[in-house]
């Protein structure tokens, strides 16, 4: 889950797989054994970054992530998000970074994902970010 909340798709240079570090989980196929390594999901994570810390778990046992560019994947996503979405993101994000970055950088994100929508006026989106609240209605 990039820091800043962009990704950019990944152009492959031919055609055989080959590795990329974040797959996105709008088309991301496994095997079951590695799910079932992974044991259990991260329950902390709403509908975004489950998908970034599956992939940094993977990444994490010394095996590889491949683009098949072959592959052909048709996702019938919206064009924009509402505020609880946006929100939702910002605290899975936070969640992201104190898993993997530490402490401080997990509570720096925690503290941006409530100062930004403050200072950007956008308030829906702090109603959900202050408590804490996913998009399945629970809370961090």
């Amino acid at each position: 889950m990039p820091p800043d909340g962009e990704w950019l798709a990944a152009e492959p240079a031919g055609d055989q797989p080959e590795p990329v570090e974040y797959p996105r989980g709008a088309a991301l196929m496994m095997r079951v054994y590695v799910i079932r390594a992974v044991r259990q999901i991260d329950e902390r994570y709403g509908q975004f970054g489950g998908d970034a810390d599956l992939a940094a778990q993977i990444l994490r046992a010394s095996k590889k992530i491949l683009l098949d560019p072959e592959a052909r994947v048709r996702h019938h996503g919206s064009t924009g998000y509402s505020s609880l979405e946006r929100a939702d993101f910002l605290l899975g994000r936070a969640v992201f970074m104190g898993k993997y970055l530490g402490f401080w950088a997990g509570l720096r994100a925690r503290i941006g994902a409530v100062i930004g929508p403050l200072l950007s006026f956008r308030f829906g989106e702090l109603r959900h970010t202050l408590p804490g609240q996913k998009i399945d209605g629970t809370q961090l």
